[in-house]
């Protein structure tokens, strides 16, 4: 089973920590710790609230105070896009789900919290693949709710540098183009990453200016791209209201060299 470091960097983080917490590293940057540095127990219990951050097609949120580790991602297959990460969080459960199964609820609870959410340098969750163990179970005087240690794995959305994907091109504009995998919508191709001598017509749509003929780069088209790099923005503080929805993570990618690009460019 193939192991790959996290490359986290407090400075690009995409969960904020909340005052009195720090970043831990452990075991040759393999594992990030989010943990308390000098809170009390009874002032963590009182600063639990959620920071909810509306992207594009998701939203990032970090329930606080929580214990999250991110160890060992390994791919479901070797050369995939998709990864199973293991992750250990201390949950708590409200009291409406406790007369259910306990094992259906805690994963309804986790999906709740993790699906369609992005984990800096982790990826995009898709979904919880199975819960590995499970401790705890303690009610905290003034709470109503059960927390449980819970070790589980998820599905992550993660492609590799230098992989190529076939995706819908969705969009175009003087930036390049914007594409859409369907339930993954921020992949983006800049103009430098086009084929050469690419120009963009009156109607908004790039053509490459081939020797054999003009091929235009139209709507809703097939396009195999390249990944070059998997971008992580910082959260903005402010935002204008006609900005573009906050994408926390981003794919760039190219479409310059044999086989890429369009399909219909290589059908014959």
């Amino acid at each position: 089973m193939m192991t790959v470091s996290l490359e986290a960097s407090p400075q690009r983080r995409l969960l904020p920590l909340p005052p009195g917490y720090e970043l831990s590293w452990w075991i040759r940057r393999e594992i990030l710790f989010v943990a308390p540095s000098s809170a009390s127990l009874e002032q963590e219990h009182q600063c639990r609230r959620q920071q909810s951050f509306p992207s594009r097609n998701r939203h990032l949120v970090l329930p606080l105070p929580t214990v999250i580790l991110l160890a060992r991602t390994s791919p479901v297959r070797p050369g995939r896009m998709f990864y199973l990460s293991l992750i250990e969080h201390n949950l708590r459960l409200p009291p409406h789900l406790l007369n259910r199964p306990l094992v259906d609820a805690i994963k309804d609870e986790l999906e709740r919290l993790y699906l369609d959410k992005v984990i800096t340098n982790l990826g995009l969750c898709i979904s919880v693949y199975d819960i590995r163990s499970l401790e705890g179970g303690f009610i905290y005087p003034g709470e109503g709710s059960s927390t449980y240690k819970v070790v589980f794995r998820l599905l992550i959305f993660r492609p590799f540098i230098g992989e190529v994907i076939c995706a819908k091109l969705k969009a175009s504009d003087a930036t390049g183009l914007h594409l859409t995998l369907g339930f993954f919508s921020d992949i983006h191709v800049p103009v430098h990453l086009l084929p050469k001598e690419s120009e963009m017509g009156e109607d908004g749509i790039w053509v490459w200016k081939h020797e054999f003929g003009d091929l235009a780069m139209d709507l809703d088209e097939e396009v195999n791209v390249r990944v070059t790099k998997i971008n992580y923005p910082s959260i903005p503080v402010e935002q204008d209201a006609n900005a573009q929805p906050f994408a926390p993570m981003q794919i760039i990618g190219e479409i310059y060299g044999d086989g890429l690009g369009l399909i219909s460019w290589w059908a014959d």
